[in-house]
């Protein structure tokens, strides 16, 4: 067992990567204990459009599965170029976000002061509410992630992330997840809107000028003379 364990990881040496998440997640931690006295309320008419609806906590739970779902996958692969793009580009522009969040303080005052219904779906809000304050929404972590992890799925050079089924589920999660942070009213629309203006960059930044792919390349060479 130990040696199987030892054999993992000297031929996956990308597994130092998942640091990045330990911190993203002390960071979220730490800032959602941040009290500010003002901020900024996230707010657009159309918000008042959009009905409660609890069964929408449904896709937005499984945003935290459809994360760790490419996660595990590209971490068992042996190539790791993927994974190292993964963690930095979904986790470490989530990162972003919470020293955005410690910029500029920002919030919503959405939700329901009642909720409308008493069933296991609307239970499953309040705990969210609960455990997630209304403060720190803009832009949305879930709407941005989302966008990121399905652009890994199609950008993926893997051909089992190729298949149809595959991206066609990634793509019903992603909208889902995105729509579901309205109608469980844990974001504004304003707040999903500014998750797209960070997703354009930072896509640019690790598609086009692709600083994973010129470390890895340097390194190779390096390894070459």
């Amino acid at each position: 067992m130990i040696n199987a364990v030892k054999t993992f990881f000297k031929t996956r040496p990308h597994c130092w990567a998942v640091v990045v998440f330990p911190v993203y997640l002390a960071g979220f931690i730490l800032i959602e204990h941040v009290k500010f006295e003002q901020y900024y309320v996230c707010y657009l008419p159309v918000d008042d459009l959009i009905p409660f609806c609890e069964w929408f906590i449904i896709p937005y739970v499984l945003w935290y599965p459809y994360l760790a779902a490419l996660g595990f996958f590209l971490l068992f692969q042996k190539d790791g170029e993927e994974f190292y793009r993964y963690m930095f580009f979904v986790f470490g522009s989530l990162i972003l976000c919470l020293i955005f969040y410690l910029i500029f303080p920002n919030g919503q005052d959405l939700r329901p002061e009642v909720l409308p219904r008493d069933n296991l779906a609307a239970r499953a809000v309040a705990w969210i509410y609960a455990a997630d304050t209304n403060t720190n929404v803009l832009p949305s972590m879930h709407v941005l992630a989302s966008m990121e992890i399905h652009a890994m799925v199609l950008k993926s050079r893997y051909a089992f992330l190729h298949k149809k089924g595959i991206r066609a589920l990634s793509l019903i999660l992603a909208v889902l997840i995105s729509v579901s942070i309205f109608f469980v009213k844990q974001h504004s629309v304003l707040d999903g809107i500014a998750a797209i203006l960070f997703f354009i960059p930072l896509y640019l930044f690790f598609y086009r000028f692709d600083p994973v792919g010129r470390v890895l390349r340097r390194r190779e060479k390096t390894r070459d003379l």
